[in-house]
């Protein structure tokens, strides 16, 4: 039972983690969303080009990919001013890349996705600046499908889409959401970064493969 225990130290290391990667990811949602919307509904002609020259857009899904793991693998790169710079190139590839999945998606249900998916990590953000304990299962559950339920119905009332994808849509982007957070919420409890909680900056970038890593474990079950 000593390997679930952690000095109080630790705990606080755990928070601040916490607060800042939240903080981090929702930047990287909220910059993904801007310039997926800009693609496809404030300025179609960027959209076409997006589309055009596809070759930028799959650089940048391997380029965010190789990012990730080079974030998540090497543990050199997780002090400053390294971790800045993969954060920043991450980010802007991970916009594009998006962007570029968000133009190609004729249903424009993955558009609906990322809506969700931001909101609810701009949910888990608030809830880690105003709180001094970690996010909770029952609450981090609550938040994922409130948020989803927040953009839901704007979707449904403003959009043509049909009521039961968006629903079905909604549900499966606030388990994958409620799954990063438990994720996390495990990780930083029990120490299982090690030396990491020192870079959240690097763990925003890494955050992506732990939530894919919490999922195969999950299907996995």
């Amino acid at each position: 039972s000593h390997l679930n225990t952690s000095t109080v130290q630790e705990r606080k290391q755990g928070l601040q983690y916490q607060k800042t990667l939240y903080v981090l990811v929702a930047i990287e949602l909220i910059i993904a969303l801007i310039w997926s919307s800009f693609a496809v509904y404030w300025w179609a002609q960027l959209g076409s080009h997006i589309i055009d020259w596809w070759v930028f857009g799959l650089v940048a899904g391997v380029l965010a990919l190789l990012l990730a793991l080079v974030a998540f693998f090497v543990g050199a790169v997780r002090r400053f001013p390294i971790n800045w710079i993969i954060y920043i190139l991450f980010t802007a590839a991970f916009a594009h890349f998006i962007a570029f999945l968000v133009c190609i998606d004729l249903s424009q249900l993955l558009y609906f996705a990322l809506w969700v998916l931001t909101a609810i990590v701009v949910g888990f953000a608030a809830y880690s600046l105003l709180s001094s304990s970690y996010i909770p299962v029952v609450e981090s559950f609550l938040i994922a499908f409130g948020a989803g339920v927040i953009v839901l119905i704007p979707f449904i009332v403003f959009t043509n889409h049909s009521i039961y994808l968006l629903i079905l849509v909604a549900v499966a982007t606030a388990l994958i959401g409620f799954y990063y957070a438990y994720g996390l919420r495990t990780a930083t409890r029990f120490s299982n970064f090690d030396s990491h909680e020192d870079d959240p900056v690097s763990g925003a970038v890494r955050f992506w493969i732990d939530g894919a890593l919490v999922g195969c474990r999950f299907f996995e079950m």
